[in-house]
């Protein structure tokens, strides 16, 4: 079945399970950008009830177990839109993705308009890549000479690396480019980065074999991602970047 008709048929499916709790359904992420790669990029979807309450959610996992076991796609998160609303400051980083790559399916425009604040995006960022720095370094003390099984993390990794390059420029006020190709070349010429290992995980997805020892690309793709960090808390120091100047 064809993307698009799959999509139909979860919006009618959604309606028909959730009936007047179901506000919106949205579509967001790589498949709206343009630069999704099966196997390695999920179909995001958005449901905006009206109540979460147990017994709403109830009525929507037929649906989910559907989507998920049957269709092999990562669950929809499902919000109400207050939650939506309340959430920009936790949620920054996947707020504003969401608001730049999105499309509704079902319902109304909600998350277009929701106010995120740009301080605690910034925030964000930067836990989120040393979070993922923390989670390859665990991955490679695990077992340094499993090629296979190192190949496999960097692979998975680099949607969400890809997402937080982005919004590194977003939060250092860069407009940053949908290619993911464009996008390594400004990290490498607007923070002065050496992205070789950024650039051969990337290739790492696809069918070839890696240029070089998966090991070595590993040390690269970390080095980088530390560099990045770095350069991000240099250009915008957290103590200009509090919720209540002083």
């Amino acid at each position: 079945m064809a993307q698009e008709e799959l999509l139909q048929q979860f919006v009618t499916l959604a309606k028909n399970a959730a009936g007047p709790n179901l506000e919106s359904v949205v579509l967001y992420g790589s498949t709206v950008r343009g630069d999704a790669q099966p196997p390695f990029s999920d179909v995001n979807l958005l449901l905006i009830v009206r109540s979460a309450a147990r017994t709403e959610l109830e009525k929507l996992a037929a649906l989910v177990q559907w989507w998920s076991q049957g269709q092999k796609q990562r669950s929809p998160l499902v919000f109400t839109a207050r939650e939506l609303r309340e959430s920009a400051d936790v949620f920054a980083v996947e707020l504003l993705d969401m608001q730049r790559a999105h499309r509704v399916l079902y319902g109304a425009e909600i998350i277009a308009d929701i106010p995120v604040p740009m301080n605690l995006h910034r925030v964000q960022v930067e836990h989120e890549l040393r979070t993922v720095i923390q989670k390859l370094r665990q991955h490679y003390l695990h077992g340094p000479s499993e090629q296979a099984a190192l190949r496999t993390v960097l692979a998975k990794s680099f949607s969400s690396v890809a997402t937080l390059l982005r919004h590194t420029l977003i939060a250092m006020e860069h407009e940053p480019a949908a290619d993911r190709r464009e996008l390594l070349h400004q990290v490498k010429k607007l923070l002065q980065v050496d992205t070789t290992g950024l650039q051969a995980v990337m290739e790492l997805r696809g069918a070839g074999d890696p240029l070089g020892s998966v090991s070595s690309i590993y040390g690269k793709y970390l080095e980088a991602l530390e560099t990045i960090t770095v350069q991000l808390d240099q250009w915008l120091p957290k103590r200009e970047w509090q919720r209540v100047k002083k």
